[in-house]
């Protein structure tokens, strides 16, 4: 274990006085580059939970080593998420890391289809493509077109104001 490894891996929260070329040459050394993504897969341990990269050991948030990459290259992070462009949970390039919020976070994975929600909600659609166009083209009420299809009027709504079904055309 190297000197870097105790001293990232205890309770010490990660802050600028890693952001030096000494802490860049260890990620870059513990890493494998995919070259058709440009990911850099985190070879040192990985988390139990969600296949993050870790430092040390497993806690919430401060030695995973997607957010010591981001210190180490980029800088402070304190208060936010460290989100990855990329969706690979063991990636550490800095080019794939960007600072966010919950809400931030979770906009990004749902505008990717990523995550349970995204998933979730495709499956439980219960209008077909052609019957939103069919909506969408029909002169009929909302109540009317809701009842003719079996769901609810704000349902009826929401696909022709493309509040849902965003990508029928």
């Amino acid at each position: 274990m190297s000197a870097l490894d105790t001293q990232i891996g205890g309770e010490e929260k990660l802050s600028t006085h890693l952001l030096n070329p000494q802490t860049q040459q260890w990620i870059e050394s513990n890493v494998t580059r995919i070259p058709f993504a440009g990911c850099w897969v985190w070879n040192k341990s990985e988390c139990v939970r969600g296949g993050y990269g870790q430092v040390g050991y497993c806690t919430y948030g401060t030695n995973k080593a997607h957010r010591l990459s981001y210190v180490a290259f980029k800088g402070d992070c304190r208060g936010l998420l460290v989100c990855h462009e990329c969706d690979n949970p063991a990636c550490v390039n800095p080019e794939h890391l960007f600072l966010g919020t919950s809400m931030t976070n979770h906009l990004d994975m749902v505008k990717k289809g990523r995550g349970n929600y995204a998933r979730a909600a495709r499956k439980m659609r219960k209008l077909t493509d052609q019957q939103v166009r069919e909506i969408r083209a029909s002169k009929l009420t909302q109540l009317q077109l809701a009842e003719i299809y079996g769901v609810s009027g704000g349902a009826i709504g929401h696909a022709r104001r493309k509040q849902q079904y965003k990508e029928v055309v």
